[in-house]
């Protein structure tokens, strides 16, 4: 009897254990399936499903692996694929994984994940990535051609501040005449070139950061710029009314050339064979040969030309004219304006990226930078920066490009 009764009882209890099984969470999902590359801002769609041991239904939710994971989808049957979307801001290789819950709160392993490679739908540096103190009335910068460092005359703190641009560190003061205006780098990036308002070109070595040379070349120096085989140097002296010809191995004047009322920038462009100077106070453009270092022409460009740049394949060269509200483009086989730009009020800096697919104008009075496509000569995008832009170049990479903002003694960094 007493055998009878155990047996009885161990069966009562067999019974009720099986009527209470304890919840098992769903198996682990499969590998999230959808698009494996895609851009910036780009929505895309990824699915997955998971099973679960008693047939529950089932949600999912995502890792993006970019700090966001997605709400829990609703709940559909074992085995049954679901889906999100997600659209990652910044450029990358994100690892997409996927969860499962059942209805009672049981959560599955995350799954095995999948590699989604992510590029910049930006085909150009259009965000202002950072915004750095260099000194008082920075006006012009340069960077060497390996993209390793930036150099910005500060005009009002008579010192040339060195930028290391991996992390957009300033490394070095290095003094230099009162007053620095223009700057330009050699092509070997082991030189760069500083005009100076005291009617000397002061010669920074990029290895030590100290003025190894000076040379006296004029009055008033205010622009700069290094032939391509980096043999010549020219400096417009905005007192004298003149272009100095500078020979860099020997830190030699070659040859002054007279050009029209207070020139301001200089560029050699055309490959080489031609120099062109803005004069700010004739409205013009004197176009100066390199091969004699006569006066080719001069070209009418409207109130106060300020800064010019060449475009990469030599056709174009662009002018700041900060008189007005444009940019005027002169084509260097006729040195002829052929196109006229409307961008911010007093455009002072420009600059073409090494593509030559974008200008970029630093709006003086508007304290922005306009983007301009070069196929239609239209503005793409007006960026804002620090107070009273003045010069703006583009990193050999085309990646990067640094602003002056001339009364807010700081560099802004635009780039992707």
């Amino acid at each position: 009897m007493r055998f009878v009764l155990a047996v009885a009882a161990a069966a009562l209890l067999f019974v009720g254990g099986a009527g209470c099984p304890k919840n098992q969470p769903p198996y682990m999902p499969a590998i999230p399936s959808g698009p494996v590359s895609g851009q910036t801002g780009q929505s895309l769609r990824y699915s997955s499903s998971a099973t679960d041991p008693e047939a529950d239904s089932v949600s999912l939710r995502f890792d993006w692996d970019d700090g966001d994971t997605s709400d829990w989808t609703g709940f559909a049957p074992s085995g049954t694929a679901v889906s999100d979307t997600h659209a990652w801001p910044t450029p990358g290789t994100y690892l997409v994984q996927a969860q499962a819950t059942d209805g009672q709160g049981a959560l599955s392993a995350w799954s095995p994940f999948l590699a989604v490679a992510i590029e910049s739908a930006e085909v150009y540096p259009a965000r202002v990535l950072a915004t750095i103190p260099v000194g008082e009335q920075p006006a012009d910068v340069a960077v060497t051609p390996d993209g390793g460092l930036a150099y910005v005359t500060c005009n009002g703190s008579n010192y040339v501040a060195a930028v290391r641009t991996a992390d957009n560190q300033v490394i070095a003061n290095v003094s230099v005449g009162a007053n620095p205006m223009g700057i330009a780098a050699s092509p070997g990036g082991d030189r760069v070139f500083v005009a100076g308002s005291d009617g000397r070109v002061h010669v920074i070595s990029t290895a030590s950061n100290q003025v190894v040379a000076s040379v006296s070349a004029g009055t008033f120096l205010f622009g700069i710029a290094v032939s391509p085989d980096g043999s010549q140097l020219y400096t417009t002296d905005a007192v004298s009314n003149s272009v100095v010809v500078v020979n860099t191995n020997t830190l030699q004047v070659e040859a002054t050339v007279n050009t029209g009322l207070v020139p301001y920038g200089v560029v050699v462009a055309a490959g080489g064979a031609f120099v062109y100077v803005a004069d700010f106070g004739a409205g013009t453009v004197t176009v100066i040969r390199t091969s004699d270092h006569e006066v080719e022409t001069a070209i009418a460009v409207g109130a106060a030309p300020y800064w010019l740049a060449g475009s990469p394949d030599g056709q174009f060269v662009y002018v700041a004219v900060s008189g007005g509200v444009e940019v005027k483009v002169i084509r260097t086989a006729d040195h002829t304006v052929v196109g006229s730009v409307p961008v911010g009020p007093s455009p002072y800096g420009v600059a073409v990226l090494p593509g030559g697919a974008f200008v970029y104008v630093a709006n003086h009075g508007a304290n922005s930078v306009s983007v301009v496509r070069t196929s239609d000569r239209k503005v793409v995008q007006t960026l804002a920066v620090g107070v009273g832009p003045t010069s703006v170049r583009a990193a050999a990479d085309g990646r990067s490009v640094y602003v002056t903002n001339g009364l807010a003694g700081s560099v802004s960094i635009i780039g992707y």
